[in-house]
């Protein structure tokens, strides 16, 4: 699997296809699917919850927001249970998280570039945008 690019607070969507060793789609519907997601140090970052699709040996995880997720870069997989308590686990799988360059704030919210201690929000602009 390749690794993800994401930029921090936007939601993740991952489609995955399970195979088995000759090629063919790996029957999902018995199976009990999970995962996560940890940072370097092995901190967890985010239980994965990923749901078998229509499409036979396929699956999507969606997190809806990784607002709270570090930058840099995590790894995760994908936990295939089944019905017998057999786990197999999927390779592992990069996700570079990036801070944004446009900072998506909530209204309200004080102007933070860098952190505590950072500058005051410059001035707004004087120009108007033409266009």
């Amino acid at each position: 699997m390749t690794d993800v690019r994401i930029k921090r607070g936007m939601p993740l969507s991952l489609n995955v296809v399970f195979a088995n060793a000759d090629g063919s789609a790996f029957d999902l519907t018995t199976v009990t699917l999970g995962g996560s997601v940890r940072d370097a140090r092995d901190n967890l970052v985010a239980v994965l919850d990923p749901q078998a699709s229509s499409i036979a040996g396929a699956a999507s995880v969606f997190v809806p927001s990784t607002a709270a997720w570090p930058t840099g870069l995590l790894r995760g997989d994908i936990v295939v249970t089944d019905p017998d308590g057999t786990a197999s686990i999927s390779e592992a799988f990069g996700i570079r998280v990036e801070r944004p360059v446009t900072e998506l704030s909530p209204p309200g919210a004080s102007y933070d570039p860098v952190g505590p201690g950072a500058p005051a929000a410059p001035n707004p602009s004087p120009f108007v945008p033409v266009g």
